[in-house]
């Protein structure tokens, strides 16, 4: 497993394990309350082209444009996406 910092993601952590990438990414505000705002696991296809919607690995489906991608040290983590999240 390594991480990197895309220029593109500013401070986003993204993670690489085996080839796959992963980022950590949080509903935006308004779409769910304050303390449901949870940093979630996502997938990203081997594409340039973002998806409608991406799945976070606990199961919660994210449409494209409801969610942020998370910086080093911000929120609060999704434990059921920690816990099925590659290790």
């Amino acid at each position: 497993m390594r991480t990197a910092r895309s220029p593109d993601l500013g401070q986003a952590v993204i993670v690489m394990v085996q080839g796959s990438v992963f980022l950590l990414v949080r509903l935006l505000p308004g779409h769910v309350g304050e303390s449901q705002r949870t940093c979630h696991v996502i997938s990203m296809p081997a594409t340039d082209v973002t998806p409608e919607r991406l799945t976070a690995h606990c199961g919660l489906v994210i449409e494209r444009g409801t969610a942020e991608v998370v910086e080093r040290g911000e929120g609060m983590p999704c434990v059921n996406c920690l816990l099925r999240a590659p290790r």
